[in-house]
């Protein structure tokens, strides 16, 4: 407890310090009486909010830099300089003594190094906020490894940290009127689950796993092999990469390395990903890139990886339809759905602003079209009204700007646009698929069938209520006149199922092939109702997507 305490001072202080914690005189601080948190600004009045966010960050360790860094990926929350101070923050943990790294591989691998590896350099090639990078040969076959080790007692103080930024996001959420439209709650729970994923690196070794299966018979990407005997949460050995580091342009031309056909391939590798994996790299910048020999792209760091599900897929893909087509409203549908937006938004304006973006960048060329360009603009807008992105979306907005940056590095005139719009077409083409086909009316199917065997026993229900006079409809402010309609148009559509489901038992006049006709008629009828109604719940994002 008294740790946790010095660490909230040292980070309020600091806060205090590089003039970032203006939000504290909203909150009652009694309770820290006696502490110094005087500001400092007018030794910093030169730098900037994004310099001092960016220095405060790399003096408050390592789980405030990866948090920075995370964050850099949020385009819907940071704008574009502060992301790239924080993408851009490095810590400068100093490496673990020989003494501990050996002490920890012995416990971790219960056993002597010897027994593992017949040759391990005890200095590390490199040091980052949770661990560290070591060379080594096994002792099995020989085989030239990278063994990544975690720091000694980091896990211990990043869970402090972490506690502590569940507390200060309590604060935020409950006094800062401006900072609750950011759901920091939630926020501070989504730097939790991926920072501890970081720290536990069975979880990379299993990314790396994936990867590999999925570029299994690529004759472009590299993934190095796990040496999963030699795997635990805090040690992870994986096979050596040698290549040439993708920002080192010079040295690739003078390996007469064809750069255009480089990016193309970076591009299409990234996008496959995407696309088609829904699992990809998340931190593609050049320091994760190697190029190998044969013209080969070779990857590392699977710490921060991207998912996209099916359903969010089909989203982007409907967005960007929506943007060619310069569908606004169908764009802004779209966004309802996706996002956490103000109750309080314009939606007229915002509108208004929609339909600007589109206008401007659909009446370009596609020569003219730059994604970070059109992405930051989308992402201001986003900003400006205060609407919160499913981290996975902004993720991929993230990655698209860092590809597009990565490819222009090898060639300044490639065209990203050009490759994306090719996954476009393969898009509309996996839409219409059969298989794809087959799951969405199997899905309209078990939703219907759902529908029609919960019917009467809900109308049932809303019948014995009704008599006793004890029937209530709680509905938001501003939604009566919709729920309503949806109730009447259901209760009629599952009293005319019920009707003719006893017209086709008692076999009613006029029939047709012993059936009959009006059972048969009010069949279909309620059928269409009942799709009708299904697919209004579908487009509001009251059925199976769930409010957003």
């Amino acid at each position: 407890m008294l740790k946790k305490i010095q660490r909230y001072q040292e980070i309020l202080t600091l806060f205090a310090k590089y003039g970032l914690a203006d939000w504290l005189s909203q909150v009652d601080l009694s309770f820290l009486k006696g502490w110094k948190l005087t500001s400092q600004k007018e030794n910093l009045i030169e730098l900037s909010t994004a310099q001092r966010i960016n220095r405060a960050f790399v003096e408050l360790g390592p789980t405030f830099i990866k948090v920075g860094q995370i964050l850099s990926t949020r385009a819907d929350i940071v704008d574009e300089e502060l992301a790239g101070e924080l993408q851009a923050l490095q810590s400068d943990i100093p490496p673990d003594s020989p003494e501990d790294v050996k002490n920890l591989l012995e416990e971790e691998l219960k056993g002597d190094l010897t027994d593992h590896f017949s040759y391990f350099d005890v200095n590390p090639i490199g040091s980052a906020s949770i661990g560290q990078v070591h060379l080594a040969r096994l002792a099995k076959n020989g085989a030239e490894v990278v063994v990544k080790i975690q720091h000694k007692g980091i896990a211990e103080k990043i869970e402090m940290d972490l506690e502590i930024l569940d507390d200060i996001a309590a604060l935020l959420d409950h006094y800062v009127e401006e900072a609750r439209s950011y759901r920091p709650i939630q926020i501070a729970e989504e730097f939790r689950r991926l920072i501890l994923r970081e720290l536990d690196f069975t979880y990379e070794a299993r990314n790396l796993k994936k990867f590999a299966a999925n570029f299994e018979n690529s004759r472009v990407v590299v993934i190095p092999e796990v040496v999963e005997e030699i795997c635990t949460s805090r040690v992870l050995t994986m096979g050596r990469i040698k290549g040439i580091p993708i920002a080192n342009r010079e040295e690739l031309l003078a390996e007469n390395y064809d750069l255009c056909q480089l990016a193309k391939d970076g591009t299409s590798t990234f996008l496959k990903m995407i696309f088609e994996d829904g699992f990809y790299h998340g931190d593609p910048h050049p320091g994760n890139i190697f190029i190998v020999e044969g013209q080969r792209i070779g990857l590392i760091d699977f710490g921060r990886v991207g998912h996209l599900g099916e359903e969010i897929r089909e989203e982007i893909e409907d967005l960007l339809v929506g943007v060619t087509q310069r569908d606004t409203r169908r764009v802004l549908q779209i966004l309802k759905r996706i996002s956490h937006i103000p109750h309080d938004i314009n939606y007229s304006d915002l509108e208004s602003k929609i339909s600007e973006f589109i206008e401007l960048y659909t009446s370009l060329n596609i020569s003219e079209l730059n994604v970070q360009d059109i992405l930051g603009e989308f992402s201001s807008i986003i900003r400006d009204y205060k609407i919160v992105l499913p981290s996975n979306l902004s993720t991929f907005i993230k990655v698209l700007i860092m590809l597009e940056g990565t490819s222009h590095s090898l060639d300044p005139n490639f065209n990203i646009m050009e490759v994306l719009q090719k996954y476009q077409t393969k898009a509309v083409w996996r839409r219409l698929s059969p298989e794809r086909q087959k799951r969405i009316w199997g899905n309209f199917y078990r939703d219907l069938e759902k529908l029609l065997i919960d019917a009467p026993a809900g109308l049932a229900d809303v019948m014995e209520y009704l008599k006793k006079g004890n029937f209530r409809v709680q509905l938001e402010s501003g939604q009566l006149e919709h729920g309503v309609n949806r109730l009447v148009f259901g209760l009629i559509t599952s009293a005319l199922f019920i009707g003719s489901t006893l017209l086709m038992a008692t076999k009613s006049e006029p029939q047709a092939f012993g059936i009959s006709i009006p059972g048969a008629i009010g069949y279909i009828v309620s059928l269409g109702f009942g799709i009708r109604l299904l697919w209004a719940i579908y487009v509001s994002g009251n059925l199976s997507r769930g409010k957003r």
